[in-house]
């Protein structure tokens, strides 16, 4: 898996995908590769991302995310592909604090350290 978390290789289950140069990543298990918990509420079709202090609201086909009751809007919506939430890679820098390094040649993701950890 093209992915590393502070250097060190992960699988967060889903190959990332470059799609009009927006590098897009699985939004439950690279959240969980950093540590932070997700849950999905059935009824309202939301994903909610729990890392440190956050509480990230993420919705698919809306392209506007909720940061500790703050509206963001992403360059693009989120959707759901073969049972995952794809969210732009920019989500975790944005909402999470964590410096990201993208290679859109080989869809190389590296996230490195939370700043907000």
């Amino acid at each position: 898996m093209p992915y590393t978390v502070d250097g060190l290789p992960v699988d967060p289950g889903q190959e990332p995908q470059n799609r009009e140069g927006t590098l897009w990543v699985p939004l439950r298990g690279l959240s969980e590769m950093v540590g932070a918990r997700v849950d999905w509420d059935p009824d309202s079709r939301v994903a909610i991302v729990y890392h440190n202090d956050n509480m990230i609201t993420v919705k698919p086909n809306d392209a506007t995310v909720d940061i500790n009751g703050e509206q963001m809007e992403l360059q693009a919506a989120p959707f759901l592909w073969e049972g995952d939430t794809l969210v732009p890679v920019r989500l975790f820098q944005q909402a999470l604090g964590f410096n990201i390094n993208v290679n859109l040649g080989t869809n190389q993701v590296d996230l490195t350290g939370s700043q907000s950890a």
